[in-house]
């Protein structure tokens, strides 16, 4: 069974003037010593200049899991280091999110966790976590840089999509399933390029194999892209919808190019062949 507490949470704006109060309702399993943060009702007037802290404990209970944060109009929020999973869609389609420190505690983050938060600006994912759902940063336009770290072993679908924003992409050494080159995500083991974005140089050493289902779609900067010898498959939908893109070069290695690989990329006019 749980249990149902409500709080008012003091937060200020970014100048550290005007304070306001938030009514933040927390739940927790009776009788557990854990508790699941959420936040279902904010009364800050929709103003993006404040942040918001998590409590790393409620009533002695500690705050290891936070549930739906999306209603917050807050462009700032800070976690506790006690923190091990954000749930499926905790922030989805949370507008006014730019920036968010993630704990060293955390190990799980839920699919659609940060899905369409339009103004997040960059995430650095820290060691420790495990498992990235699917979808979990899909449609942050303006996420410029992304960091994933040496543990992560499980990345779900399209965790990556339509980050069209994106110029940086990295995996710290180490990290046994994915590494990072030329700004492109690498599943390591099949050699398949997961994602990319407007400034990937695909790497020409034989580590890419297979450009993933939609890893480049929707990027709309994206002008001209050179696949490197040792591709082999260009899979469905793998430049969907780059309506910028007006020069491809193929490699002889090409064997197979999926439906719909090229989607919606009008401006397309040279295809060169090796």
């Amino acid at each position: 069974e749980f249990m149902r507490m409500e709080e008012e949470n003091a937060v200020v704006d970014e100048y550290g003037s005007r304070p306001a109060y938030e009514k933040v309702f927390y739940i927790k399993a009776e009788g557990e010593d854990q508790a699941i943060a959420t936040i279902e009702y904010t009364s800050i007037y929709h103003d993006p200049l404040y942040h918001v802290v998590i409590p790393a404990q409620i009533e002695g209970a500690t705050v290891t899991e936070l549930g739906r944060m999306n209603s917050i109009w807050a462009s700032s929020v800070e976690l506790p280091d006690t923190i091990t999973q954000i749930r499926d869609e905790t922030f989805y389609y949370n507008e006014n999110l730019q920036n968010i420190r993630l704990p060293g505690s955390l190990r799980t983050i839920g699919a659609s966790a940060f899905s369409r938060c339009p103004n997040l600006l960059s995430l650095e994912i820290p060691e420790g976590v495990e498992s990235i759902g699917e979808q979990a940063f899909s449609w942050c336009e303006r996420m410029r840089s992304i960091s994933l770290p040496s543990t992560l072993t499980e990345l779900g679908q399209l965790a990556l999509h339509n980050c069209t924003g994106l110029e940086s992409i990295t995996v710290a050494p180490g990290n046994p399933v994915y590494h990072s080159d030329g700004n492109c995500l690498i599943e390591t083991k099949s050699g398949t390029l997961i994602a990319g974005c407007k400034t990937s140089q695909i790497p020409g050493d034989g580590s890419v194999e297979i450009i993933g289902s939609l890893a480049f779609a929707t990027h709309v900067e994206l002008t001209s892209i050179e696949i490197p010898e040792g591709v082999e498959e260009i899979r469905y939908g793998a430049f969907a919808k780059c309506y910028s893109l007006t020069e491809v070069s193929l490699p002889a290695s090409l064997k197979r190019v999926d439906d719909q690989a090229f989607l919606f990329c009008r401006a397309l006019r040279d295809i060169h062949y090796a």
